[in-house]
C-alpha cells in the first residue's frame, strides 16, 4: 500500500506541473516556500517530474531572497538545499555538485546572477544522474510486498 501511495503522489506531480510553474512566474516567496515543503515532505525525490520542479523552485527561492536583499538568508537557504537534497543523494552525485553550490552561496549577488545559468545546468545534471541510478525499495515496502506474495 505504501508503494502504491507513493506512486499516486508522484503521478500527481505531472498534473500539478502547470500550477507549480505558475508559482515560479508569480515570484511569491511564501507560496514558493510552501511548494518547496510539499516536495521535501510529501513527494518522493526519486520521481523525475518532482525532482525537476523541486530544483527549479529552490533556485527561484534563492533568487527571490537575493533580490530582496536578504543575502544571508539566501546563503542559508542554499546551504539547506545542499544538506537536504544533494547530500541525501550523495552516493549518486560527485562532490563537484556540493562544491558548485558552496561557491554559489559564497559569492556576491552580482556574481550569483552570472552563475545561475551554470547552476541550472548542474541541477539538470543532478536530475539526470538521479534518474539513471537504480533506486531500491525501502525495507517497509519490501516487507509489504513479501507479505502480499505469501
Amino acid at each position: 500500500m505504501c508503494f502504491l501511495g507513493r506512486l499516486e503522489r508522484e503521478s500527481r506531480v505531472s498534473f500539478d506541473q502547470d500550477y507549480f510553474r505558475s508559482l515560479i512566474e508569480t515570484q511569491q516567496l511564501d507560496q514558493l516556500l510552501i511548494a518547496d515543503q510539499y516536495f521535501s515532505c510529501i513527494v518522493s525525490m526519486n520521481c523525475r517530474p518532482s525532482l525537476v520542479l523541486a530544483y527549479q523552485i529552490r533556485v527561484h527561492i534563492y533568487l527571490l531572497h537575493l533580490q530582496s536583499g536578504a543575502i544571508s538568508v539566501a546563503k542559508k537557504f542554499l546551504k539547506n538545499v545542499v544538506v537536504n537534497t544533494i547530500k541525501f543523494h550523495d552516493v549518486l552525485f560527485s562532490t563537484n555538485s556540493v562544491d558548485a553550490i558552496d561557491s554559489l552561496t559564497s559569492c556576491t549577488p552580482k556574481d550569483a546572477a552570472k552563475l545561475i545559468p551554470f547552476h541550472f545546468d548542474m541541477l539538470k545534471e543532478l536530475c539526470r544522474r538521479t534518474m539513471s541510478a537504480l533506486i531500491e525499495p525501502s525495507d517497509e515496502e519490501f516487507g509489504q510486498r513479501n507479505a502480499i506474495r505469501s
